[in-house]
């Protein structure tokens, strides 16, 4: 119908991940993500038995596919307890790659202790990539604090792991 709210022609309406409509709200995807991924954190809750692990990781998969960044998190350490490591390491990434903030924490500390999602090898200077990312070195106030002590940490070990113009942040 022409002029209907439920058009796919609108922006905001059509499902758009990350846009809002004229009045402000959130995308009809990005409430459906939402709702899934709460939906996903009802099956983990009171000690998931292996059917509520399988149908919590279905819903925070498909809140993921719809640009949920709040879910990487939960489907990530899901993953993890079920001994899925390549899988967490893919999920990490992505969230990684979508700014997630506990995502580029958590590759950080992974490549700084050298465990399983780093392929058991420390690594300095992967660490610390993940720690600036997660720094916002420009905006201290949006970056993660403690992506931003241990950048300092490792920058004080090896003074010149990254260099200081990358360390700073662009002008």
């Amino acid at each position: 119908i022409s002029g209907s709210p439920c058009n796919s022609d609108i922006p905001g309406i059509s499902g758009n991940s990350g846009i809002r409509d004229m009045r402000g709200r959130q995308s009809d995807r990005e409430l459906l993500g939402r709702v899934l991924l709460r939906i996903g954190e009802i099956y983990l809750q009171g000690g998931a038995d292996g059917e509520d692990e399988e149908r919590a990781q279905e819903y925070l998969d498909q809140s993921v596919s719809m640009g949920c960044t709040k879910a990487y998190i939960p489907l990530a350490m899901l993953q993890w307890k079920k001994g899925q490591i390549r899988e967490t390491r893919e999920t990490l990434l992505k969230g990684a790659g979508a700014g997630v903030l506990s995502c580029l924490r958590t590759l950080g500390n992974s490549f700084y202790r050298g465990n399983e999602i780093a392929c058991n090898k420390k690594d300095l200077r992967q660490a610390a990539e993940y720690y600036l990312r997660g720094s916002f070195p420009n905006d201290t106030l949006r970056g993660d604090p403690v992506c931003q002590y241990m950048l300092g940490r490792i920058l004080e070990e090896e003074p010149g792991i990254i260099p200081l113009e990358k360390a700073a942040g662009p002008e």
